[in-house]
């Protein structure tokens, strides 16, 4: 917002799309953000293919 409580639309430049795959992953992350359960967390990101298979999933 801008002062006086105003809403802008901002231009983000190039956008894409997301496959409902990959909505349902954001929306885990996000709601492991917001309820700060690190599980749901690092699952979310595994399942998104940013975890490589080496990394200890326990350990993380």
């Amino acid at each position: 917002m801008l002062p006086g409580e105003k809403i802008v639309f901002m231009d983000f430049g190039m956008v894409g799309r997301l496959t409902q795959e990959r909505q349902q992953q954001l929306i885990q992350l996000v709601l492991g953000l917001v309820r700060r359960n690190s599980g749901q967390i690092v699952r979310a990101v595994a399942e998104m293919g940013i975890i490589g298979r080496e990394v200890d999933m326990k350990g993380l």
